[in-house]
């Protein structure tokens, strides 16, 4: 099991985190997100994700834990 963000498509924030194998046989998002492995442990509900480079954005007012 891994760590995954379910991020937005269009607006790329952060709804949840979750511990997922990633086998899309299994499980899938709900329309309109995607998931991202977080490997670095630091993605949070309500941060975003930027995919230009690759990265999580802790929430505003708020650190990624």
């Amino acid at each position: 099991m891994a760590r995954y963000a379910m991020v937005h498509e269009q607006f790329h924030y952060v709804a949840n985190v979750i511990e997922w194998d990633g086998n899309t046989d299994n499980w899938q998002p709900p329309a309109g997100f995607y998931m991202v492995e977080d490997v670095e442990g630091v993605a949070t509900p309500g941060g975003t994700y930027d995919q230009t480079t690759e990265t999580f954005v802790p929430p505003p007012g708020g650190q990624a834990p």
